[in-house]
């Protein structure tokens, strides 16, 4: 009994003299104390201003210029090419279209969401690079550079064109087109934000490009294209392409809605900066 009492009272003494030790030291505290509340500290706010870079109408419309003028150049490039040989030209259409898609477009990001004027399902989409190089430089050209370039053949496993084939628009040698010989983009407007705004980090454009071939005849179609900044650092354009659709302008009856519409001018078709190839062949309403 008196050992008992004797280990319960060095027991207390030992706690005792532990909890003294703690609060002294202040590094360890056994129990709460009510009385001496840890004051709180305060989250220091990141007052760090980020540099946020808008895309730019100026720089939005520099790469729809762009555009227009490597599709007449990658056709110039292949007719001259193909007089040497069809290898040659094609080479020489394969660097063009690779270096603009790679320098205006968003691929080296992933996808682009492209759909352009005249393709055909299953193929209507050419989201990833191999399927826009085939759609402006075509099959048999692709798969003439693929061996000697970086490998890209269009759909996947078509490498000597057994699953699929088509012309390059971007050459437009096709059923007499003689190519491209000058390119003209018109009646574009952009959307752009403003630092601040949500829209900032991108832009829309909407617009009409149209392209004369060697037989002075002129095909336009119309675009929407969407920007992101591009990376400068790599070669990119300040505003690349995120997004392309194209369609082809419409001017006859059944094809268009229209019932009657009165031309821009009666006497000169042309007026307003209008191709009379695109002004709809409808009759006019009064």
């Amino acid at each position: 009994m008196l050992f008992r009492k004797a280990t319960l009272l060095f027991f207390i003494t030992f706690v005792a003299s532990i909890g003294i030790a703690a609060s002294n030291d202040g590094d360890r505290v056994l129990k709460k104390d009510s009385s001496t509340k840890a004051p709180k500290t305060k989250k220091r706010k990141n007052h760090a201003k980020v540099n946020v870079v808008c895309v730019a109408q100026a720089d939005a419309e520099r790469t729809v210029g762009v555009f227009t003028d490597i599709v007449v150049q990658i056709s110039q490039a292949y007719i001259k090419g193909t007089e040497t040989s069809v290898e040659v030209g094609c080479l020489a259409a394969y660097d063009l279209a690779f270096g603009a898609l790679r320098d205006a477009y968003a691929y080296n990001l992933d996808k682009v969401l492209f759909k352009p004027t005249y393709s055909t399902v299953p193929h209507s989409y050419r989201n990833t690079l191999p399927g826009a190089l085939s759609y402006f430089i075509g099959t048999e050209c692709v798969n003439i550079a693929a061996p000697v370039k970086h490998g890209h053949v269009f759909p996947e496993g078509n490498s000597d064109g057994s699953l699929f084939q088509e012309y390059g628009f971007g050459l437009n040698t096709q059923r007499d087109g003689r190519g491209w010989k000058s390119g003209k983009y018109t009646d574009f407007t952009y959307f752009t934000g403003k630092p601040g705004e949500e829209n900032c980090l991108t832009a829309l454009a909407l617009g009409r490009i149209c392209f004369e071939n060697g037989k002075d005849e002129t095909s336009c179609v119309d675009k929407t294209f969407s920007f992101m900044n591009g990376n400068t650092d790599i070669g990119q354009l300040p505003a690349i392409f995120t997004s392309h659709h194209s369609s082809a302008t419409i001017n006859t009856s059944p094809t268009s809605i229209a019932t009657c519409q009165n031309p821009p001018n009666a006497d000169d078709p042309g007026v307003g900066g209008f191709p009379s190839s695109i002004v709809p062949n409808i009759t006019a309403c009064v």
